[in-house]
């Protein structure tokens, strides 16, 4: 195949990104999430993510060495351009890979990790091929409704993330592993269509620390407050207060006086005269 026979690149947006990553943090469980939210700010190939170990990751200076592959099985202390390089992690990758790790020593607890892989299968095994989780991205995609595109689609959407929001182009090319002159010749056309919008919603999204899923569930928390709040003052309805036996109020009985004034009884000395 020639450069010019190669499927064009079809980045997704940043809104269409979050959604799937949501989709598959609710329905693969946490490991799948996190290595698919994980590709999507770094752009690393999935030969290389699968492969990456737990020293590989520096927290300090938030840094990742990619350095090896894993290619059908088969473990290669090489990348697929043969060049070493150190990405510089943004720091929502950075919180991802914390998530990623707080889980691996659960998973080590319970006996069920004995590798130092980065990331894993739900079970805590050690991703050997990319079938699993190719059908996870698969599946996702159809429940959104969202057109396939396949999973390498993620590291072409960091390249033109990085390259929206203004990033340098020989720094995008050393943190992806390729040649400055694919910056223009690939995705130029997504530098020059970048909406103002879209930009702002990919540096919010690249510098938080928390995944879409947990931001979504906060804010459906909020709303709900919200909507009782307004209900109750709308209705004049006023708050619940927890009541105990001791501030329960006593009744009040009036001291020569009946309760009931259409019975004619209004003095003590009624009584007497009262019909029966």
């Amino acid at each position: 195949m020639r450069r010019k026979d190669f499927p064009k690149i079809d980045p997704f947006r940043i809104q269409d990104a979050e959604a799937l990553i949501e989709v598959i943090h609710q329905n693969w469980g946490e490991a799948q999430g996190n290595f698919h939210e994980f590709r999507f700010f770094t752009g690393l190939r999935p030969s290389e993510e699968i492969a990456l170990r737990v020293r590989d990751f520096e927290e300090g200076p938030g840094t990742l060495s990619v350095n090896k592959a894993r290619v059908f099985g088969i473990d290669k202390n090489t990348t697929k351009t043969h060049e070493d390089r150190v990405i510089s992690l943004c720091p929502r990758a950075i919180a991802v890979l914390k998530r990623q790790l707080a889980l691996r020593q659960k998973l080590i607890a319970r006996g069920r990790i004995d590798h130092d892989q980065l990331f894993f299968n739900s079970n805590g095994s050690p991703i050997r091929r990319l079938g699993h989780v190719a059908r996870c991205w698969r599946q996702s995609l159809d429940r959104l409704g969202l057109r396939f595109r396949r999973p390498y689609c993620a590291r072409h959407t960091s390249v033109s993330w990085n390259l929206m929001i203004g990033k340098s182009p020989l720094w995008v090319s050393r943190q992806h592993g390729h040649r400055v002159a694919t910056m223009f010749s690939t995705y130029a056309a997504w530098m020059d269509g970048a909406l103002e919008s879209d930009i702002a919603i990919i540096q919010a999204a690249m510098n938080r620390e928390q995944c879409a899923a947990g931001i979504i569930a906060r804010k459906s928390r909020e709303k709900s407050a919200v909507a009782r709040l307004g209900t109750r003052l709308a209705t004049g309805e006023a708050p619940e207060v927890h009541k105990s036996p001791e501030n329960k109020p006593r009744k009040k009985w009036r001291r020569g006086w009946d309760s009931n004034p259409r019975a004619g009884i209004t003095r003590p000395s009624d009584f007497e005269s009262a019909p029966l």
